[in-house]
């Protein structure tokens, strides 16, 4: 009974190995997936929260230490940095957060520094003291050099139940700064996951924008566990402002908020786990972040296929057009992310249902970043084997570039989220890196307007081939890629299918679905040629199987699979003699052999002696070799499982099936076998073990 236990175990390695082999030859098409949106017609609810936001000034947020070490040219030894976020003022003036560690504590510290003249230079002050915050964001808030910026407080702080605003109006002067927090663990919030800034100045002068988080409550009536929540003001006092959906929409993972500066609409996207379904799912929130009270519309997005996960969204929005990228993978691929678009011109999440692809190559793109750059125009960031790349669309998420390398060749940027970002206006990025000879992560900037990977002159915002060097931008079709990366440079195609990956586009490919195009030209594709190695432009056809004549096995007999068992290019239809070994004596079974059986199929015998008249000759008469490969293995006990349950072929000789020389050819035999092969039993029709046959 062990014995048949051990095989039926090894029975279903090897077919699950199979069916996971055959899941991954086919990886889903995201592009053409059919996508369900759901409006969400609840409400969230809302807390009003009684006392304004807490202040602190810069001289108790900010470690005196760091300001004595400024004075004094140190800094606070750093041995890695992470998540970076990058504003960008417009003026020169930047500003940079980061988390930093030390090496010795596994808790990081927020820095913040400033810089005055684009990047080239940098202050050395400061970091806040509150030990084991992360995710840090910062947001422009559209005057003078005027910033915003949050990160998500360690545990330690109001139970990690905590909303930070850092308020930053001159990243080059610390006394000007400080920072405010709205604790909201007496509500029962805490645990914050995540969060993300965006600023606006295009309301009341005390008007900074929102916080999208997820957070986790412990109050009644009921425990909320990682809901999404966005935190604004509703008067210059400071009055805190806390939505969020209940439990119908927790687990979820990572958030992105935005605010369409023209019309004053935010929004607030999370990636959120579906345990019902057993999905990754797009939860997207939209409000007016002036007019809390104005209403909210709220959409969930998920691909049909459930297998199919959305994760790591980032939204952009100016005049009505919004666009939001994801990352998008399937179950039988779970290590292959493309990057996604969804995009509308309307202003309204509702209608956000169109969708491009920005990258989807065999290899994995993942953890994106997008900003707005100027009228329909937006820059997308993610990282591909270690290396930073970015696109840009000019036609709101329509159609992308070219990608452009952003990070150099030695240059190993850490592949997880918020490992890089895209600073407001889109021009400066900031990225987290290691090299192949260095532990300690580093963070680097680069202005995105200046970088021109191919060198030709030609920068990323201007560039029509920025993998290939074409200084005269020539483009004769007029689409976004010029001639020298075009795949149909003489035929508008902005989206450059190639269906069949020849380097032709489908629009200008005399055969989209054909390599080779042709191979035989002879007029007909290869997915409509019926011999398309062979010239025949007739495309004769006697036995209408869908062979052509000149390369079919058996012109005048429909036979559409070909088989040609012993290989002599007559087809085992039409074959008066199927003979795998060649001694003039026929494989039984094939109806057309006018030779005699072979009592040998597989083993050259052309004497077809069989001294025990058994009707398996000498040459290949073994106990135990019932497929007749003239071997004892395990292939032998699957042949014998399926002649059993399947119906499969019968052993042949059928008595070499009989291993346990019971007369009978059953599942006991195939356990003899897995004995005799795995563990030591005796051989097959040997009943005593001294090795000479009993049946």
């Amino acid at each position: 009974m062990k014995s048949w236990i051990r095989f039926n175990a090894a029975f279903l390695i090897i077919f699950y190995a199979f069916t996971i082999l055959a899941a991954a030859d086919n990886p889903e098409d995201y592009s053409n997936a059919a996508i369900t949106t759901i409006k969400i017609t609840s409400s969230p609810e809302t807390i009003e929260l009684d006392s304004g936001m807490e202040w602190i000034p810069y001289t108790d947020f900010i470690s005196e230490q760091a300001l004595d070490n400024q004075a004094k040219g140190d800094f606070q030894d750093i041995l890695y940095y992470k998540h970076p976020a990058l504003g960008d003022a417009f003026n020169d003036t930047l500003v940079r957060l980061y988390e930093g560690y030390d090496g010795v504590s596994p808790l990081s510290l927020i820095y913040i520094n400033g810089s005055e003249d684009n990047g080239l230079n940098w202050t050395i002050c400061c970091w806040a003291e509150l030990t084991g915050g992360t995710y840090p964001s910062i947001d422009y808030w559209g005057h003078d050099t005027h910033f915003y910026g949050t990160f998500v407080p360690p545990s330690s702080f109001y139970d990690g139940g905590a909303f930070l605003l850092m308020n930053i109006p001159n990243p080059m002067e610390p006394n000007t700064w400080d920072i405010g927090f709205a604790g909201t663990s007496p509500f029962g919030w805490r645990d914050m996951r995540m969060a993300d800034i965006d600023s606006d100045d295009g309301q009341q002068s005390w008007n900074w924008g929102l916080i999208s988080s997820v957070i986790s409550r412990d109050f009644t009536p009921a425990d909320l566990i990682d809901v999404p929540v966005i935190y604004g003001w509703d008067d210059f006092t400071g009055s805190g402002y806390l939505s969020f959906y209940d439990n119908n929409f927790n687990n979820c993972k990572t958030t992105s908020a935005t605010i369409d500066n023209a019309t004053g609409k935010s929004y607030a996207a999370y990636d959120r786990f579906n345990s019902d379904e057993d999905q990754y799912q797009l939860l997207i929130r939209q409000d007016f972040f002036y007019d809390w009270d104005a209403g909210t519309n709220g959409v969930v997005k998920n691909f049909a296929d459930t297998a199919m996960h959305i994760r790591y969204p980032v939204m952009a929005a100016h005049n009505q057009q919004i666009l939001l990228v994801a990352a998008v993978y399937h179950d039988s691929l779970p290590n292959d992310f493309d990057i996604i678009c969804w995009y509308t011109g309307t202003g309204d999440v509702d209608s956000l249902d169109n969708m491009s692809v920005v990258a989807g190559s065999t290899d994995s793109e993942n953890y994106p970043d997008l900003e707005h750059v100027s009228g329909l125009t937006f820059v997308c960031s993610y990282i591909q084997n270690n290396t930073l790349y970015a696109r840009r669309t000019n036609d709101g998420g329509a159609t992308w570039s070219a990608a452009e390398q952003v990070s150099d060749p030695l240059e190993i940027v850490t592949e997880e989220y918020r490992s890089a970002d895209i600073a407001n206006g889109g021009d400066q990025i900031a990225y987290q890196y290691t090299t192949a000879k260095a532990q300690d992560t580093e963070i680097v900037y680069k202005d995105l307007s200046d970088v021109d990977s191919d060198g030709d002159g030609v920068t990323f915002y201007a560039d029509n081939c920025p993998n290939a060097g074409n200084s005269s931008q020539t483009n004769s079709d007029g689409d976004i890629y010029g001639d020298a990366c075009d795949n149909c440079p003489n035929t508008d195609n902005p989206a450059q299918e190639d269906t069949d990956a020849d380097g032709f586009g489908d629009v200008c490919d005399v055969c989209p679905d054909d390599p080779l195009n042709d191979d035989d030209a002879d007029g007909y594709c290869a997915g409509d040629d019926n011999c398309p190695a062979d010239n025949n432009p007739g495309q004769e056809d006697n036995d209408s199987d869908g062979i052509g004549n000149v390369c079919d096995n058996c012109p005048d007999d429909s036979n559409p699979e070909q088989f040609d068992t012993d290989g002599d290019t007559v087809g085992d239809l039409c074959d008066e003699c199927t003979d795998t070994d060649g001694d003039g004596y026929g494989n039984p079974g094939f109806a057309a052999n006018t030779c005699p059986d072979d009592n040998c199929p597989n083993v050259y015998n052309p004497a077809q002696t069989d001294s025990d008249g058994n009707g398996a000759g000498d040459a290949c008469d073994i106990c135990g070799n019932a497929n007749g490969d003239d071997a004892v293995n395990i292939s032998d006990a699957v042949h014998i499982i399926n002649y059993i349950f399947i119906g499969g072929l019968p052993p042949y000789p059928y008595e070499a099936g009989d291993a346990n020389c019971d007369a009978n050819v059953n599942v006991s035999d195939a356990v003899w076998i897995i004995n005799y092969i795995f563990i030591g039993g005796y051989a097959p029709c040997d009943m005593d073990g001294d090795t000479v046959p009993d049946c």
